[in-house]
């Protein structure tokens, strides 16, 4: 649960940032193009930033002889049930709460907008989209390649509305409204989501006002034309002249100024702020391992040995375990604890117990010859099957610059009982 709360606060962090760097240096600043392009990475950016891993600090070097690693007791893969699980599933019933409070409105606007279509008279236009004429007396708007204008709508208005609308079909807003309705549906909790995604809204609405007075319809009667369509309805999810925001619409249409100076620099001052969030949540340590490959002569037993030489003298040379993903059995086995799953059976009994495995990393790096040494339960030896069935393809061991097949042996503990974050590292006693 720690970990889930501490994602979310990352997001958030992120979300903040980059709003914030919006609205001090891009704002109605530089071209809305580039401002869209940048609303939407920003989103991309709060979910993938704290999920990323990239290694980036180094690490000690760790001195070991990857043959002669110490017998497994006390480590190896841990599955518990902690006392917090009802906490962390309380959280996510409340995440997918709040995200079916932001779907369902906006599912019920898409069909509002079908039901339009389907009793409206649809007219299709040589510019390739569909002018749908409805009997609602709502105010114009858009959605994807479809414009709905109420039937009633006096010509010398419709031209004006169409330049509205078909500027938002030209530069696809419809599909960016989804992307961020999605957005606040996975992340409804997030202030700045929801402020990053007004602000999309609002530049949609202002690159169409421009295409509109470009296109030649001056600016007084324009604005006429959108107090009066302010007072009509229209679906949220939908583009259309009838957004609030009125007064702010008005200024950047009167506004004589030039807003787009620099506006190169004032990207390049999002390179410092999208660099500190990469090294304060994606930045990690890298893995390094320092083989010392002499075997020492008092070590307790090899669980992780060579095939063919388990229990004779290692034979002289360079040797490099196998690493997984870019580390080394401590990697795997904090990736295994990830996947491994309590069976729901042996969490009514209320048992402990801990199941040895076997395998072998191929020269090829598979992993194969998994073997259950010992097990209480078939439900367990079957889950611990699965996991190591599931690994990536490991780097494989060296032994004189050749690669060569290892084989370890790996306990997995199953507990109802423990701490939220229940970590243990093979090879550690």
């Amino acid at each position: 649960m720690s970990e889930l709360l501490t994602r979310l606060f990352e997001c958030t962090v992120c979300s903040g940032v980059l709003f914030g760097v919006y609205a001090v240096l891009l704002d109605r600043r530089v071209p809305f193009c580039w401002c869209r392009a940048y609303l939407l990475a920003a989103v991309g950016c709060t979910f993938l930033i704290p999920l990323l891993q990239i290694p980036v600090w180094p690490a000690p070097a760790l001195v070991a002889d990857p043959f002669a690693v110490p017998a497994t007791s006390g480590g190896g893969v841990t599955a518990t049930v902690p006392a917090g699980n009802r906490w962390a599933d309380a959280l996510r019933l409340l995440g997918l709460a709040g995200s079916l409070v932001v779907l369902v409105p906006a599912l019920c606007q898409i069909l509002l907008l079908r039901r339009l279509r389907r009793h409206g008279r649809a007219v299709r236009m040589e510019a390739g989209y569909t002018l749908v004429y409805t009997s609602d007396h709502i105010g114009a708007c858009s959605f994807f390649r479809t414009i709905y204008v109420w039937q009633g709508t006096p010509a010398d208005e419709l031209s004006v509305i169409l330049l509205h609308e078909t500027s938002h079909l030209r530069h696809h807003h419809s599909a960016e409204c989804l992307v961020m309705e999605a957005a606040k549906a996975l992340m409804w909790w997030n202030p700045f989501l929801w402020l990053l995604a007004d602000r999309l809204h609002e530049v949609e609405e202002f690159e169409a006002d421009s295409d509109v007075l470009r296109g030649g319809c001056g600016l007084q009667r324009y604005e006429q034309l959108i107090l009066k369509q302010t007072l009509g309805y229209g679906p949220d999810i939908a583009n259309g002249l009838r957004t609030s925001k009125t007064k702010k619409r008005f200024m950047m249409m009167t506004n004589n100024k030039t807003t787009h100076r620099h506006g190169l620099l004032r990207l390049a001052g999002v390179l410092p702020a999208l660099a500190g969030l990469l090294c304060a949540f994606s930045f990690t340590t890298r893995a390094a391992v320092s083989a010392d490959p002499a075997v020492s002569a008092g070590s307790a037993g090899p669980a992780v040995s060579t095939v063919g030489t388990v229990g004779t003298q290692e034979p002289e040379g360079e040797k490099v375990m196998p690493r997984y993903h870019d580390g080394d059995l401590e990697n795997f086995v904090l990736w295994a604890m990830k996947v491994v799953r309590f069976p729901k059976e042996m969490i009514e009994q209320g048992v402990d117990a801990k199941v040895v495995a076997s395998f072998t990393i191929d020269k090829d790096g598979t992993l194969g010859n998994i073997e259950i040494l010992s097990s209480p339960n078939e439900l367990l030896s079957a889950e611990v099957r699965r996991v190591l069935e599931s690994s990536d393809r490991w780097t494989p061991g060296m032994e004189d610059g050749k690669p060569v097949a290892v084989r370890f042996v790996l306990p997995f503990a199953f507990k109802t009982t423990g701490d939220d974050d229940p970590a243990t590292v093979a090879g550690k006693e």
